[in-house]
């Protein structure tokens, strides 16, 4: 899987946002996410670029756990193709590639 979101949970403040959203994205394809004013959209692609915490749950991308790891090194880890190898498991580690 390219991405996969498992259990996860974020809050605003006391107000529940993504309870238990989980989601495998396979390479080629393509996701559109949509619904109403307040159900989650942007507050899903934050906590998956890391610029909001999650309270629990799991990202990967291409196997590797991005916990831990600031907005910036997510950036780079998903700027490059799905052949590209995993991120490393520090978000600290300097990639060449």
């Amino acid at each position: 899987m390219l991405l996969e979101i498992n259990q996860l949970v974020v809050n605003y403040g006391s107000r529940l946002v993504l309870n238990g959203f989980s989601l495998e994205l396979s390479a080629g394809e393509i996701l559109g996410v949509i619904g109403p004013n307040g159900a989650g959209k942007s507050t899903l692609v934050r906590a998956i670029s890391g610029v909001i915490p999650t309270n629990s749950g799991e990202i990967r991308w291409n196997g590797a756990d991005l916990a831990g790891f600031p907005p910036a090194a997510r950036a780079r880890c998903m700027a490059g193709n799905s052949s590209s190898p995993p991120c490393s498991s520090s978000p600290y580690t300097r990639q060449t590639w």
